[in-house]
């Protein structure tokens, strides 16, 4: 549903990116694995950590994003880590979320410590003899906001979105909200979005929105990680959730609420028509019939597909 694309083509590897991301793709380093550590401490609901290496049979985590439950208090070392900028340590066999072991040692970051801190002699033998129960559901990230982007995943998954459908839903609201960044539509100068949504001045765009006033494109222009767009979508978001986007439009930036109106259209406005959700041209043609951006959706699809 965005308007406008902002993307730079690698000429290389033909992956469609913005300025600040083809910028890190040239000159950066891959980045280290995001991790979620929720499992290992309980009260926070949002607990991402960057893998940053191995001291003395303990893995490092860098703490990239935290936010606790409601009613909960903040862990010490979690907030000394937050607030020095230094790695929290784990040893290996109290990591209770035990994917990310599995992970790393697969992918050569452990060198076989994994599975020899554990007592065993391969990664999927550790598995086997550590069947502790998982009070929260691991999730794997992709992108350089990873609050927003754990926040969706979880509502999602809590939705009953998984499998190759998660996938398409993560890469779809991955590259409507440019990489989770950003939940507003940009304008670009005075007018942008009156020239482009305002019945004056768009009439066939201002029908298919349901824009009737003067003012409507200003005020419904897209927000969220879907990117809502136009009076009518805002009504059928508010009537369905019971949230006053019409009187309040800007709450749709919200990311708990954008959360829920991205769920919903999903559900609402692009499942049902969907046959198969490894089609990303289909999808997409559900979210923006103009098809913009289907190169970098489908690709950010290929990489989810392979973590989820």
């Amino acid at each position: 549903m965005r308007a406008t694309e902002f993307l730079t083509e690698s000429r290389v590897t033909g992956v469609r990116y913005n300025t600040d991301e083809l910028y890190r793709h040239l000159v950066e380093e891959p980045e280290n694995p995001k991790v979620d550590l929720t499992p290992n401490y309980p009260n926070y609901q949002v607990l991402v950590g960057e893998f940053v290496g191995v001291k003395k049979n303990r893995l490092l985590f860098k703490i990239l994003s935290a936010e606790l439950k409601p009613g909960q208090g903040s862990t010490e070392k979690i907030f000394r880590a937050m607030t020095t900028n230094t790695p929290i340590g784990i040893e290996v066999g109290k990591v209770k979320n035990r994917k990310v072991v599995e992970d790393l040692s697969r992918r050569g970051f452990l060198g076989g410590l994994g599975a020899a801190a554990l007592g065993v002699t391969d990664v999927a033998q550790a598995k086997l003899t550590q069947p502790t129960p998982q009070k929260s559901e691991p999730i794997n990230l992709l992108s350089n906001h990873p609050q927003h982007e754990a926040l969706l995943q979880r509502a999602a998954k809590a939705a009953g979105i998984k499998g190759i459908e998660l996938a398409q839903f993560m890469a779809q609201t991955n590259h409507e909200s440019w990489d989770f960044s950003r939940l507003k539509e940009k304008g670009m100068g005075k007018g942008y979005f009156a020239k482009k949504y305002d019945p004056k001045h768009s009439p066939k765009t201002a029908k298919i929105l349901g824009n009737k006033n003067v003012g409507d494109g200003e005020k419904y222009h897209g927000r969220g990680f879907i990117q809502l767009t136009g009076r009518d979508n805002y009504r059928m978001a508010q009537t369905a959730l019971n949230i006053p986007l019409l009187q309040q439009p800007e709450l749709a930036e919200r990311p708990d609420i954008a959360a829920k109106i991205a769920i919903w259209y999903w559900q609402t406005r692009v499942k049902p028509h969907i046959n198969n959700f490894n089609d990303t041209k289909a999808v997409t043609q559900k979210i923006n019939p103009a098809m913009r951006g289907l190169q970098d959706r489908h690709a950010k699809f290929m990489d989810y597909k392979n973590i989820l």
